[in-house]
């Protein structure tokens, strides 16, 4: 009986071993999260949430008092200035008749596998005829920094005028007409500037300013600002607090 009792025992033993629960052993490493690289371009319309998007570039290239021969092409370039000296920064090149004169639309496309997270791509025009170089634009045009790439508007000069420091005569964008605080102007919104043609004929061009997100975007070369808030601008000299503009 004691030997009886005994394997009794061990026999409980061994069924309550069998229904304790197994110890827990280490949880499986949770797979890295993926990383969203950060682009200048957001998704376009085929592509899911967070993935690069090509980068389409369009606009116009305007210029005038130069005779353009029909033989002549526009050639636009947009490159990455921040690439290594030693890899090519060039990623789109694109030429276009000019036959039917100013302006020249252009159109691109930069594959979403030549965008780099980090960026910056800036834009140049030029009109060509065989080897000579007949107009320029006023050095790069960053459009990463606008985030837009549709809708430039490039003026091109006389390069022996930017060889100098800038042209010898202001050529601008064809402007609109707008009325701001009861004086006549005509306003180009160019790439990076503003283009802004008082009633005696005379241009000034004001340079984009850095400003918080959100906030209106702002023009100046210091002594005049044009501010624009979606399709409203806004016109200031000095000082004084800019004024609304109407279309004239």
């Amino acid at each position: 009986m004691r030997r009886a009792r005994q394997w009794l025992t061990g026999a409980g033993f061994l069924a309550l071993a069998a229904c304790a629960p197994a110890a827990e052993g280490p949880a499986p490493a949770a797979e890295p999260a993926a990383e969203t690289a950060a682009s200048p371009f957001g998704p376009g319309a085929d592509q899911t949430d967070g993935e690069e998007a090509d980068a389409v570039v369009t606009g116009e290239a305007s210029w005038s008092g130069v005779d353009v021969p029909a033989t002549a092409k526009l050639i636009v370039e947009v490159r990455d200035v921040t690439r290594t000296p030693d890899v090519d920064d060039l990623v789109l090149r694109e030429e276009f008749p000019v036959t039917a004169g100013s302006p020249v639309a252009f159109a691109g496309t930069v594959s979403k596998f030549d965008l780099i997270p980090g960026g910056n791509l800036v834009l140049r025009a030029r009109i060509q005829d065989g080897a000579a170089i007949l107009l320029a634009s006023d050095g790069d045009i960053d459009i990463t920094d606008m985030g837009e790439t549709a809708g430039l508007n490039v003026a091109l000069f006389n390069p022996e005028d930017l060889a100098r420091g800038r042209p010898s005569r202001m050529i601008t964008p064809q402007g609109a007409a707008y009325v701001c605080g009861g004086e006549a102007l005509s306003i180009a919104l160019e790439a990076g500037a503003a283009y802004v043609t008082f009633g005696d004929g005379t241009s000034v061009k004001l340079d984009k300013l850095t400003t918080a997100e959100g906030a209106a975007k702002q023009f100046s070369n210091g002594r005049f600002v044009v501010e624009q808030s979606g399709a409203d601008l806004r016109f200031g000299r000095g000082r004084a607090t800019p004024m609304a503009c109407t279309a004239g």
